[in-house]
């Protein structure tokens, strides 16, 4: 929406109140939903927008309403977030140091070279779209400065602008996760959990090459030609999809049905000693909440066994509380998570020891709920 309307400045048309709208809209309301909307979205096209008017390409007239309204927007919505939800704090899954920079840079080298090296097709892919990007616009530069801001034209202007957008966008979004030590970098040291933050890297090159080859196929002096090739690319890919598809299988448990081992052993323990509450760690937690069949909900601690409030409820926690702050009654709590490592001496040390104690596939499960 953003090209549409820079693209409209261009043409010296007025554009449209709708346009205008929903354009707000959608800032305030990607504001609200996430802060990496700025480093994704409104940081690239700012700076796009600089290096368009430094050379002369726009003018500071045809590009303000766009930045205004979506950085304003933007930042209403990340007020309102705060004032109508009560949620984490994003530094909670960083480490903003020297060394946690340094981690998450080390660890993020790393990852993404051993990615490339092993022949990876989704880091291969952002590789030939970074260069395909740079290419056309040292390609438009060369245009400018040996032929003037006319020798472009507004298509290719728009063109410009996108692939700006595309490559600044991804360096933001690197940018991002590691200068703000990210903990998946910093902390896990895990790259393959950073490509979560990474949509501009990874997922914009499956829009960008059709586009780009859309663009490349309205240059052909030839109709017919174009959609001969059209055609062509939409059969050949619905032919790759098909063929990889009709000899897959379908899963042996359909995904509504689906419970990992842990759930459906929780399920079973619960059944029979009737247990409704219990803590463990952030994974162990999401899965039984999220697919118990059983009704049993367990909430995520950390390791000093207080809520763990990341994508979590904090109601959840305050009806477990007690008179006085005694501590909370819970019927179990789940050991051996494999991120957030709950020691049993800490757990015992808050919750007394536990009338008994079971094991399945190497996570200690401790019961504190009365026979009934």
């Amino acid at each position: 929406m953003s090209l549409w309307f820079l693209h409209q400045e261009l043409a010296g048309a007025k554009v449209s109140a709708w346009l205008m709208t929903a354009y707000g809209i959608l800032c305030l309301l990607a504001g609200m939903s996430d802060v990496l909307f700025f480093a994704h979205m409104l940081v690239p096209l700012t700076a796009t927008v600089a290096f368009l008017i430094f050379f002369g390409i726009m003018t500071i007239r045809q590009c303000w309403k766009p930045l205004t309204l979506g950085w304003v927007a933007a930042a209403i919505g990340a007020l309102l977030n705060r004032i109508l939800f009560n949620v984490t704090d994003v530094s909670a899954q960083s480490v903003f140091s020297q060394d946690g920079v340094l981690t998450s840079l080390d660890v993020f080298m790393r990852g993404f070279v051993a990615k490339v090296l092993s022949g990876d097709v989704i880091h291969l892919s952002a590789i030939v779209w970074s260069g395909a990007c740079v290419a056309y616009i040292a390609w438009c530069l060369r245009r400018v400065v040996i032929g003037g801001r006319s020798s472009l034209s507004r298509s290719q202007i728009s063109m410009l602008t996108f692939f700006l957008i595309s490559v600044i966008s991804a360096i933001c979004s690197v940018a991002a996760i590691v200068l703000g030590g990210s903990n998946v970098l910093s902390v896990l040291k895990e790259y393959r959990w950073s490509a979560r933050y990474l949509h501009q890297v990874f997922l914009l090159p499956l829009f960008g090459f059709p586009t780009v080859l859309a663009w490349a196929l309205s240059y052909l002096r030839s109709d017919r030609v174009g959609r001969i090739v059209s055609w062509a690319i939409t059969t050949g890919v619905l032919a790759l999809v098909l063929a990889r598809l009709v000899p897959s299988q379908w899963p042996a448990t359909a995904v509504y049905d689906y419970r990992p081992p842990l759930v459906r052993f929780m399920d079973e323990v619960a059944r029979e000693k009737r247990l409704r509450y219990g803590y463990a760690g952030y994974w162990q937690a999401r899965l039984i909440t999220l697919l118990s069949s059983s009704g049993v909900r367990c909430y995520a601690v950390n390791e000093a066994r207080n809520p763990f409030l990341w994508v979590n409820n904090e109601e959840w926690y305050r009806h477990l509380q007690n008179d006085r702050g005694a501590t909370p009654k819970v019927d179990f709590v789940i050991l051996d998570d494999p991120i957030v490592k709950l020691s049993r001496e800490a757990v015992v040390q808050k919750f007394g020891e536990p009338l008994s104690e079971l094991q399945t596939q190497g996570t200690r499960i401790l019961i504190y709920a009365e026979p009934r």
